[in-house]
């Protein structure tokens, strides 16, 4: 029983799994399938908007039109909302809310995770709106494989920073 408990974990991992897995659909159906339009615009039109602020901030001339942004060359940078972050930040919360920490890590962890989040965004759409500007042939590559790939690791890593240093668990020194 005692080998059989280690292989599998014991009942912690499965109780984050399924805790983890209820609220990520919880948050899914209400905060994007069945949320009000101006909501789900409302975060589309900030993403697009504070993208467009610091570009211009940069020196970059590139338009705005609604969630659209227009490059010199006349490229057209769509935001949608799978780019604004959204998804990642439902994925931290049901990571945040499922480990057991008490609510105010859990709070903490819920605003370190979306400005985290927002910020990580930022500058992976920063790094998509260079290469449109100065590497379009890798635009394709940039988003559908590094910053997919680089986007997870870095919400992994904020989790771990927020459980490392918010919920007073670290990993046990082993005793000599």
């Amino acid at each position: 029983m005692n080998r059989k408990k280690r292989l599998i974990g014991g009942k912690k991992p499965l109780a984050f799994a399924g805790i983890f897995a209820l609220v990520a659909i919880i948050e899914y159906l209400l905060l994007y399938e069945f949320a009000p339009d101006f909501l789900v615009q409302g975060f589309i039109d900030m993403t697009a908007k504070t993208l467009h602020f610091i570009l211009s901030v940069t020196g970059a001339a590139v338009e705005l039109a609604g969630e659209v942004l227009v490059f010199p060359d006349k490229t057209r940078l769509t935001i949608v909302y799978e780019c604004t972050g959204g998804f990642a930040m439902f994925i931290f919360s049901a990571c945040v809310i499922a480990y057991p920490s008490s609510l105010f890590s859990k709070v903490l962890g819920h605003l370190l995770g979306l400005i985290g989040i927002f910020i990580i965004n930022m500058g992976r759409l920063l790094v998509l709106s260079w290469a449109v500007l100065h590497a379009p042939a890798a635009f394709d590559f940039i988003h559908k494989y590094l910053w997919q790939a680089v986007f997870i690791l870095l919400v992994l890593a904020l989790w771990a920073f927020w459980i490392n240093l918010f919920t007073g668990k670290s990993p046990k020194k082993k005793k000599r």
